[in-house]
């Protein structure tokens, strides 16, 4: 028990803030392109930042489906402000499909990492696509310290037992 309650509590006392961050972030660009409408505008915006990948060599945010890979059309539509069909339609024309296959890469938000292990960053970004994972363990982990501390026994902290 003592092992799974010491990194409960590092879970709890020095990642929640970057995973809470990472939430917050993930969620805002959720709700930015759920809000967007399509414009001239977020068009030219979605075609600067894909250009300015190409010219740097630059990585495209992708996500690995079963099968397949794909562009990570909400991260992207959320960082540029443009429509989630906008990133699509602009990522099945060839030339950057093949870019896509040709450079995939990872989805970071951009949120600092503050928690520590051994005095180095515990990662050095989190993922867009790991930010629900995170925080379910997070909630686990408060559950975990919340349970042990207060004396609840396994039957006791259930939510279904009444």
């Amino acid at each position: 028990m003592g092992p799974l309650l010491i990194w409960a509590l590092r879970a709890v006392e020095d990642f929640a803030p970057d995973i809470l961050a990472a939430w917050a972030e993930n969620r805002r660009l959720h709700t930015q392109v759920h809000h967007t409408r399509a414009s001239a505008r977020s068009r030219a915006a979605l075609d600067a930042f894909l250009n300015d990948l190409a010219a740097r060599g630059a990585p495209l945010p992708t996500i690995r489906q079963p099968g397949r890979l794909v562009a990570a059309g909400t991260y992207i539509a959320g960082l540029t402000g443009a429509t989630a069909a906008q990133v699509t339609n602009r990522i099945q024309l060839p030339t950057w499909s093949h870019y896509r296959d040709r450079n995939p890469g990872p989805v970071p938000l951009p949120t600092p990492i503050w928690g520590r292990i051994g005095g180095r960053p515990w990662t050095e970004t989190i993922d867009f696509t790991e930010a629900a994972g995170l925080m379910r363990h997070l909630g686990t982990a408060c559950s975990i310290v919340l349970s042990y501390l207060t004396g609840q026994r396994s039957g006791e902290n259930r939510a279904d037992s009444t």
